[in-house]
C-alpha cells in the first residue's frame, strides 16, 4: 500500500462523516430546545452542500424518538464546531456514522 496524502483528523472528519447523532437522556424541554439553538448558531447556509446532517436520540421516561433534523440543516464539523458541540451536549452523547469506502 502506498500513502499519497496525509489528512488531519479535521479533514477527515469533514470528508467521511455523514450524519451526526445526538443522544439526548431524559433533559429538560428548555435543555433540548438551547441544543436546537446552539445546532443553529453553527449551521451551514441551506444553499451549501457540505457538511454532515444531523439526527438526534431522545429518551425520556415517558417514551423515545429519532428526530431527522431537515436535509439542508448541515453542520460542519470543523474543530471549532467540534469544540461547540462537546461544551453543548458532552462527548459521550456524539455518535458519527461515516461514509463507507
Amino acid at each position: 500500500m502506498r500513502v499519497n496524502t496525509i489528512k488531519s483528523l479535521e479533514e477527515a472528519r469533514i470528508r467521511a462523516v455523514t450524519k451526526l447523532k445526538i443522544n439526548i437522556e431524559g433533559q429538560d424541554k428548555k435543555d433540548v430546545l438551547n441544543i436546537i439553538e446552539n445546532l443553529k448558531e453553527i449551521a451551514l447556509n441551506k444553499d451549501e452542500s457540505m457538511g454532515s446532517q444531523i439526527e438526534m436520540q431522545y429518551n425520556h421516561v415517558s417514551g423515545s424518538a429519532n428526530i431527522e433534523l431537515d436535509k439542508d440543516f448541515r453542520i460542519l464539523l470543523n474543530d471549532d464546531n467540534m469544540d461547540k458541540l462537546v461544551e453543548n451536549c458532552g462527548k459521550e452523547n456524539l455518535d458519527f456514522h461515516y461514509r463507507l469506502r
